[in-house]
């Protein structure tokens, strides 16, 4: 009688873990790369790489210059907005330079996809 009870108790644990996984949908972040001054090569800046309206929230993401990764990046929390869609937004000191490609790098649920961002932009 008490394995019945627990099969039971499985049993309706995983129905409801299915149903609310299946409300949750996947959905790929919205990205925005951008400088906070307007871009000006040899003065120092700050690149910004925006990411929102994304679900689930296992992201990555890596700010390049020329393919490698800038150090000293500062990541924002994770927050949530309604209907439990994520943002979050990344930064980093750098000083823009002719010829250099600089982009933003996000990882969701296996894909990369880049994002450039432009000094003549």
């Amino acid at each position: 009688m008490v394995a019945l009870g627990v099969k039971m108790n499985v049993l309706m644990v995983s129905v409801f873990c299915g149903l609310v996984g299946m409300s949750m949908a996947i959905t790929a972040p919205r990205v925005q790369v951008y400088s906070r001054e307007p871009p000006k090569v040899g003065k120092e800046n700050s690149l910004v790489c925006y990411l929102n309206d994304f679900q689930p929230p296992e992201v990555s993401v890596d700010l390049l210059e020329n393919g490698v990764v800038i150090p000293g990046a500062v990541q924002s929390d994770l927050m949530f907005e309604h209907k439990w869609q994520y943002h979050l937004t990344k930064r980093v000191v750098f000083t823009p330079r002719e010829g250099v490609r600089y982009a933003c790098r996000v990882t969701h649920m296996g894909r990369t996809t880049n994002h450039a961002w432009d000094v003549d932009e």
